[in-house]
């Protein structure tokens, strides 16, 4: 989401994709502000599952539909512009990549740092670990392979995909889809398909494979990494090639078509709870390219609205996650049972949060033009 601008090219314009990537911020905020509203809710939002909870089990399948293809949008229009600029310019292919990692890697030190205190309070003081030890080395852990802090894992997949995917250009798109298809399997297995692994033997040496990989999977979540956005990264460059991947019709009958197919595979994914997240499902790849598609083809006339709305629906990735960690750490300090599996004030928080990042973005955006805070422009 911290892609280069969106600008008018060919005689048309990308503005429909910056009011869906303000959209699809919310949607992000929604799946982790919705982890509150319900008692037994899983970290990232994940309902509780199987077939017993018929009102979680109908609704909450088709609400993943639309919220789980936010991250892909974001994957995708980033990887677009990026691979756009580098068809335009070849020869400054390298010089197009460096830049793009250098601001990601800008907005990744600023809210790293915004998080500080944060990691220390959730992986050393607070930590799973007994050990002193162990609770730094889970740290360090954290921050290699996942960026330490909250919605990190995006901005660092962010930099790994690219560079995977651009390397991969110079050989066949067979071998390109082989690979990404093959991460995307993996991202799938650990996320929506997780409890698959169940049916293996729960004796000798599988038993031990599958306390294993639940140790891996709770606490470096394979779903959340370059796994997971390779196969978005790909195709945003194949849209940045072609254009368009689909006629017209076809996109148009895959659009309607597509939601129910996803709202299918969540469902059974659910009543059977194989499921331990949602992040990762295999109709989502499909859904994601064709709305991406539909939506890079609006034309919309320019304002200067959307301009912002684009450094805001960065600002508000990155942002909600600091407030849900301070505000959610204050209830379970005091005991403010009222914010608890209590669903109208779940949606007070979320309006609260989307107030918050639209008046704090417009802050940094005015005072980055000050002298001596231009830094904060790294923070959208």
């Amino acid at each position: 989401m911290a892609d280069a601008k969106v600008e008018k090219s060919e005689g048309k314009t990308y503005y429909a994709i910056d009011v869906a990537k303000f959209i699809c911020a919310m949607l992000v905020v929604t799946l982790h502000v919705v982890t509150y509203a319900f008692a037994n809710m899983a970290v990232d939002g994940a309902p509780p599952t199987g077939g017993d909870n018929v009102v979680m089990l109908t609704l909450f399948p088709l609400y993943f539909v639309f919220a789980r293809i936010a991250v892909p949008f974001f994957f995708i229009s980033s990887s677009y512009f990026l691979f756009k600029k580098i068809r335009k310019n070849p020869d400054a292919r390298r010089e197009i990549i460096k830049k793009y990692c250098l601001r990601i890697f800008l907005l990744f030190i600023f809210w790293f740092i915004i998080s500080i205190p944060l990691m220390i309070d959730k992986y050393i003081i607070n930590s799973p670990m007994s050990s002193g030890g162990g609770t730094a080395l889970l740290l360090i852990l954290k921050i290699l392979f996942f960026g330490g802090f909250s919605g990190a894992w995006y901005l660092v997949a962010s930099i790994v995909c690219v560079l995977i995917v651009n390397a991969m250009a110079k050989y066949s798109i067979k071998a390109n889809f082989a690979l990404a298809i093959g991460f995307y399997i993996i991202a799938c297995l650990f996320s929506t398909y997780y409890n698959i692994f169940e049916f293996l033997p729960s004796y000798g040496g599988f038993q031990a494979f599958k306390e294993g990989l639940r140790f891996v999977n709770l606490n470096f979540p394979i779903y959340l990494t370059f796994l997971n956005g390779v196969i978005f990264v790909l195709i945003g460059r194949l849209f940045a090639e072609k254009e368009d991947l689909f006629s017209a019709k076809t996109n148009k009958i895959l659009l309607c078509i597509l939601p129910f197919v996803m709202y299918v595979e969540l469902f059974i994914a659910m009543y059977f709870s194989l499921n331990i997240a949602t992040d990762c499902f295999f109709s989502l790849v499909l859904g994601a390219t064709v709305l991406f598609q539909a939506i890079k083809n609006i034309q919309l006339k320019q304002k200067r609205i959307y301009s912002h709305m684009r450094k805001v629906s960065t600002f508000m990735y990155l942002f909600h996650f600091v407030f849900l960690y301070i505000f959610y750490r204050l209830v379970y300090t005091f005991n403010w049972t009222i914010f608890i599996s209590n669903v109208p004030m779940t949606i007070l928080i979320f309006f609260v949060i989307i107030a918050l990042s639209i008046g704090l973005c417009e802050l940094n955006i005015y005072l980055s033009k000050k002298k001596g805070l231009g830094f904060l422009k790294y923070s959208m």
